[in-house]
This record gives C-alpha cells, sequence and structure tokens, in this order.
C-alpha cells in the first residue's frame, strides 16, 4: 500500500527550513533576526524548529522583511519572487553586485551600457564646470584688483584658523561682503570647490 504523507507537516517543515535559510543568508543571528522582526528570541527559535508558527501579522512581516513571496516561504513555490531583491547595507558595491547576479545576459550588457554612459556624462560634466571655472578666473583676470587676507587653507580635512594672515593676494573687484576669507589647498573638494578657488565667509 502507498504510504500518505501529512502535506501540512510538509510544507510545515519547508517553513522553517526557508526561514532559517533566508535568515542565515543575510547573515543574522536568531538574536539579530529577532531586533529586526520585533520578537524575542525565543518566539523565532520556535518558528524555526517548528514548536510554533508566526501568525498572519508576523507571516506579512517576515514577507517584507526578506522580499519574498508568502507561497515561498510557506514552502507552497520555489519561486521566491520576481523581485526579490538583496536586503539593502551600506556596501553600495555589494548590493549592486548581488542584484547584477539575478539579470539575465541580456539585461546585464544593458545595465553595463548605461553605467558606462552615466560615467562618461560625469567625466564630460565634470570637464565642462572645470572649463567654465578656468573661464571665470580668466574674466576675473582682466577686472581691477584688491588685496584679500586669507586666515586658512581649507579641503577635506578641515581647516585651521590663524589669527594672522597666511597669504594674501589681489582679488577682482567687486569683492563679496565676508568676515573672513578662506582659500581651497588641494583638488579634495572638487566639484563644490576647486584648488586656489577663495571662499569668503
Amino acid at each position: 500500500m502507498k504510504e500518505c504523507k501529512d502535506s501540512n507537516n510538509t510544507k510545515g517543515m519547508m517553513f522553517t527550513e526557508r526561514l532559517t535559510k533566508l535568515r542565515l543568508a543575510r547573515g543574522w543571528t536568531k538574536k539579530e533576526f529577532s531586533m529586526q522582526i520585533g520578537k524575542t528570541q525565543q518566539t523565532v527559535g520556535k518558528w524555526e524548529n517548528g514548536t510554533n508558527a508566526p501568525t498572519f501579522k508576523d507571516l506579512v512581516k517576515l514577507v517584507e522583511l526578506f522580499g519574498v513571496t508568502s507561497d515561498y516561504l510557506l514552502g507552497l513555490s520555489d519561486s521566491p519572487s520576481k523581485y526579490a531583491y538583496p536586503p539593502f547595507n551600506d556596501d553600495k558595491e555589494e548590493y549592486v553586485g548581488e542584484m547584477f547576479k539575478q539579470l539575465d545576459e541580456g539585461n546585464q550588457d544593458a545595465t553595463v551600457d548605461f553605467i558606462e554612459n552615466r560615467l562618461d556624462y560625469q567625466h564630460l560634466s565634470k570637464e565642462i564646470r572645470e572649463k567654465d571655472h578656468r573661464k571665470q578666473i580668466v574674466k576675473q583676470d582682466q577686472r581691477p584688483t584688491k588685496r584679500v587676507s586669507i586666515y586658512a587653507k581649507v579641503n577635506a580635512q578641515g581647516f585651521e584658523l590663524s589669527e594672522v594672515p597666511v597669504d594674501c593676494f589681489d582679488y577682482p573687484v567687486p569683492i563679496p561682503v565676508h568676515d573672513i576669507a578662506f582659500k581651497v589647498a588641494g583638488d579634495s573638494l572638487e566639484p563644490s570647490f576647486f584648488d586656489d578657488e577663495v571662499i569668503f565667509v
């Protein structure tokens, strides 16, 4: 006689296995997972060992947290989701890499083309800004100037204010109303500010 299997029990086992697999894929301990879902560590432990099942409300939270369908989580489907994106974290390169792996070859090629186009646009935009900045400097050089005292050199690391001028130079008039003037040192503040540009505060 052919043995009959308890389909509900099988689905329950699928749920516990998939829940555990999804948690481990995120690199979460049970404690970290419980904090993510807003439950106690004991509760999620019972979910994973099959001694207890989540409520419908908790199931919805799990689906949203892992980005999968409820059918997949409950063992009714083998497809997590057409739009099962990896969870976002601070490592953008890793996040984009994981999403890229989910694309088919055609979409991967299209994505590479898009990225190359964006890089070209970025480089071109920077060149245009630099040219505009140089043109502005040329225009300023043709105007009357007035002596300006610099009290600090500034870069991405910050600045150290001096009580006496650290530099002086001729700046085209009219000079902006200011209390103090800084001078940019290096290219660390580009594209907002360029080397030798004066910041009036």
